[in-house]
């Protein structure tokens, strides 16, 4: 607001001094003007503060232009209620810098490049551009879409726009605070010439001819950079896709992308830069001797100039704030309010309200009017400053430089933007084909080939795993241990169809009814706790041998709403753990990071945390332990892989019920964030995790202190095939043994694990193909 009021006190005192003597800025201008050598009378006259031919001419037609500084001559009714004065200044401060903030904005532009002399640079620079000089026409000029489209006459024909005859100059960032950059023979680099881009050389005077200015060779060997970094961005690319083994339809959309985003800018700087170049070389044209003159000898520059070409109109810049506030506010705000969700829209309105400030209120659009921050004067005279002046002319140049034109600013919004976007494409996803499915109306997956003729024995020559057996906490009542591999194998089930789990457990376990699917006594209590509607799917299996114990597998990640909660119950602490490896000394923020989690995720609505996957499991364990069904069950242990995982984790440390994970997300870091809230002590005594290595997804979350590191044999660029259930249990069969478990022949044609020992005398490849015949047959495929 100081700086908006400084803007249009210039203006009026302008105004005011057309009808009296001539302003210091006048003279000035005018001593300028009386210059022989010099003869730049439009040149040194301040284009961005335009005359008025009468105080009639002060309207808010255009965004840009000032309030009526005048009190209208007609008598106004005096109002029932008076407002303050300071209110009514601070209210029309606000109008003319909201009006000036969306001119610079919606704005019209065109790029202007400039062949200057030294003399003109250090005699006319500072004064409004060389774009309004009559004396200077641009070698080349530059106009984007939008501003062509602004120009269009049907938009004139609306009145939204209007075009500007002649342009006003826009100043850059650097310009505002006087640092414009030069480049000289004597400063060159690659990174200044080439590495900067565009918009970066644009805002750049480069000093094309003279003792400082660039030379051939360092113009021919920029132009190399630019075609070598083009080269190697592709070359960069296409490795990484074949690294990955992606295929030929990723090798030509990344190529695409690589061809608009990389290739296509390489291209047009190498042209700039080749425009230049052959500029040095050319002879300058001099119309007059006095040109000859003002040139002489000295440094010749290349100078982008920004000119405004079309401004919009008043009403169409409150219409775009009115649409903006309405749309992106208040609807999204009051439908927080309407949902209850109280937390959410507190911090909607708060983060609302600064970026409000910022994006209406912009120090930069203000100071692009002026030209520079020496332009702006707080005595009535245009000449008297204080301390206070100097100290917000400093605030304002630091605010510019580092927070309106910063480059995190930019890489951070295109961040949210790309991962706002891939949120909303999983929610519409989602909405379509993932609630309330089954395993039974899904499509089968990959048949469960088992071969019970072959088998691994235990590898010798290394003590891995030494939880190949589980014993206290694990065991089954009467056998006293379990096999890691059967909870493994368990884990896998739970994606499968009713008829798929009776059929393989029974080769599994060897004969029928050693383990039963109890998917009816689960369906029953979905129903009569009415949390069918959750996309959260388990199965539960008894042991008639066992009588009371069962084991509850609950299925990871399959569908879209899955990935959705994925990303509910561990992003914070996702972010959290990748805030704290990329800083140094990171651990000794280990005791607060579950406080952190805790608050960031207070702002979910009640609503958002009642539908959580593990709300419905672990009210599950609780009921049926409390006695539902008829206290069938007094013992339940809980598996699952990848989402299946995490969910066992936090319902085992729930419930007090002993959990097998695999590749499960961890629960350790976001226990307070869970309700109830997890005891670190559960967690650290009835969990158990056996986890990959390079499974990078079940590192998220925070390790308990009870895991098992697996090797992994996927190809190091395959960066999620460590994080898969069935290589898991190859490897657990590989190194443990089968026990008399049959191998599934995906361990060996999948995942290239070594042919087991043979128990009879077909070959393994033979069995595996019988099987899969058998299969076919089996479920009509």
């Amino acid at each position: 607001f100081w700086l908006v009021e400084r803007y249009f006190q210039m203006l009026e005192e302008r105004v005011e001094g057309e009808d009296k003597e001539t302003t210091d800025i006048d003279n000035a201008i005018d001593n300028a003007n009386i210059d022989g050598n010099h003869a730049t009378p439009k040149r040194l006259q301040p284009q961005h503060i335009p005359r008025y031919e009468s105080k009639r001419q002060f309207s808010t037609r255009n965004c840009d232009s000032p309030s009526p500084p005048d009190a209208p001559t007609t008598p106004v009714p005096t109002p029932l209620l008076r407002l303050p004065p300071t209110f009514l200044r601070y209210r029309e401060l606000a109008d003319r810098a909201l009006l000036l903030t969306q001119t610079a904005r919606y704005s019209g532009t065109r790029h202007e490049r400039y062949r200057v002399s030294g003399a003109d640079v250090l005699d006319d620079f500072d004064g409004g551009g060389f774009a309004l000089h009559p004396d200077y026409a641009p070698l080349e000029t530059r106009t984007d879409l939008y501003s062509r489209f602004t120009a269009l006459s049907c938009l004139a024909a609306l009145r939204a726009f209007e075009t500007l005859d002649p342009p006003r100059r826009i100043y850059q960032w650097e310009e505002l605070r006087e640092i414009t950059p030069f480049l000289t023979r004597f400063n060159y680099s690659m990174q200044k010439m080439w590495g900067r881009g565009i918009d970066g050389r644009r805002r750049t005077v480069v000093v094309a001819r003279g003792p400082s200015g660039l030379t051939a060779t360092q113009m021919r060997f920029a132009g190399v950079c630019s075609v070598t970094g083009t080269v190697l961005v592709t070359l960069c690319f296409v490795g990484g896709l074949v690294w990955m083994a992606t295929g030929p339809g990723s090798y030509v959309v990344v190529a695409l992308v690589s061809l608009v985003c990389c290739v296509v800018p390489l291209v047009r700087s190498n042209r700039e830069m080749y425009s230049m170049y052959r500029s040095l070389n050319e002879e300058e044209e001099e119309p007059t001797g006095e040109r000859d003159d003002r040139h002489g000898d000295g440094n010749v520059f290349h100078v982008w100039e920004t000119v405004r070409i079309t401004r919009p109109k008043a009403w169409y810049c409150y219409t775009r704030v009115a649409i903006e506030i309405v749309f992106l506010f208040l609807w999204p705000f009051i439908a927080m309010l309407g949902k209850k969700n109280y937390p959410v829209a507190f911090i909607f309105f708060m983060l609302s309200s600064f970026t409000f400030l910022w994006r209406y209120f912009d120090a930069s659009a203000v100071l692009s009017e002026l030209g520079s921050l020496s332009k702006v004067n707080s005595g009535k005279d245009g000449l008297d400053e204080t301390e206070e002046d100097h100290k917000l002319k400093h605030r304002l140049s630091e605010i510019v430089g580092k927070v309106y034109n910063s480059r995190g600013r930019e890489v951070w919004t295109v961040v949210f933007a790309v991962f706002g976007l891939v949120i909303a494409v999983l929610f519409l996803s989602a909405r379509g084909n993932s609630e309330n499915i089954t395993p039974d109306q899904r499509a089968l997956r990959p048949p469960i080939l088992l071969v019970s003729d072959f088998y691994y024995p235990p590898l010798e020559g290394t003590i891995a795993y030494p939880t190949c057996k589980l014993n206290k906490g694990f065991s089954f009542p009467g056998v006293g241990s379990s096999d890691l591999a059967d909870y493994s194998f368990l884990s896998a089930l739970a994606y499968e169809r009713s008829n798929v789990t009776t059929v393989v457990m029974e080769k599994w376990f060897g004969a029928p009814d050693v383990v039963i699917d109890e998917e009816e006594f689960v369906t029953q209590f979905r129903i009569d706790s009415n949390t069918q509607s959750s996309p959260v799917y388990f199965k539960l299996f008894s042991f008639p041998s066992a009588p009371g114990v069962g084991v509850m597998s609950i299925r990871g990640s399959e569908t879209t709403y899955d990935w959705i909660v994925n990303m509910q119950l561990w992003s914070s602490s996702g972010l959290a753990q990748f805030v704290k490896w990329i800083t140094p000394y990171g651990w000794i923020w280990n005791p607060i990071i579950p406080d952190f989690i805790r608050w960031v995720n207070f702002a979910q609505s009640p609503s958002i945390r009642n539908v959580a996957y593990y709300k419905v499991t672990t009210r599950f364990v609780n009921d049926v332990l409390a006695g539902y069904g008829g206290n069938l069950y007094d013992t339940i242990r809980i598996t699952g892989a990848s989402l299946g995982g995490g969910l066992a984790i936090i319902t085992g440390a729930q419930t007090d019920a002993f959990t097998v994970a695999i590749s499960g997300l961890g629960a350790t870091l976001g226990r307070k964030a869970f309700y109830p809230p997890i005891d670190e002590e559960k967690l650290n005594t009835q969990t158990f995790n056996f986890i990959p290595e390079r499974d990078f997804i079940a590192r998220i979350g925070g390790r308990a202190p009870f895991f098992q590191n697996g090797e992994c044999t996927a190809p190091k660029n395959n960066l999620f095939g460590c994080h898969s259930m069935w290589r898991s249990l190859c490897e657990i069969q590989y190194k443990c043994g089968t026990y008399g478990r049959p191998v599934p022949c995906r361990c060996v044609e999948q995942f290239g694990y070594p042919l087991p020992e043979r128990n009879g005398t077909r070959s393994f490849e033979q069995a595996c193909q019988e099987e899969e015949a058998a299969w076919n047959e089996l479920f009509s495929l």
